[in-house]
């Protein structure tokens, strides 16, 4: 079995995973994400966006750790969830020098 992750054009080499999830009676809801998450997530800088579903109303999230996010709202209610994090492992995490391109002389 083989795992393929691909990026987003950044600086570093990103892992992102999105999620719907509806919040239970106490306004929160428990997210695992992948196993292999803690494997390869770096432990600093990540992050999760929660958006709510339908009408605006007030969200949260705690860190990702553990393999878990929580996140926090209007019991009941629906959210999208965006967790990221920078990768943990050497992976796509060069830098690229390339060649200064010279615009080509036009005689006038």
């Amino acid at each position: 079995m083989e795992l393929v992750h691909a990026t987003t054009e950044s600086p570093v080499s990103g892992l992102e995973y999105h999620y719907r999830a509806t919040l239970n009676d106490d306004g929160q809801a428990t997210i695992d994400l992948p196993e292999y998450f803690e494997h390869l997530a770096h432990t600093d800088g990540r992050g999760v966006q929660v958006t709510p579903v339908g009408r605006p109303f007030p969200v949260g999230a705690d860190e990702p750790t553990g393999g878990q996010v929580r996140v926090y709202g209007q019991a009941g209610r629906d959210v999208f969830v965006r967790v990221n994090a920078r990768r943990g492992d050497q992976a796509g995490q060069f830098e690229v020098e390339r060649p200064r391109e010279e615009p080509e002389q036009t005689e006038e």
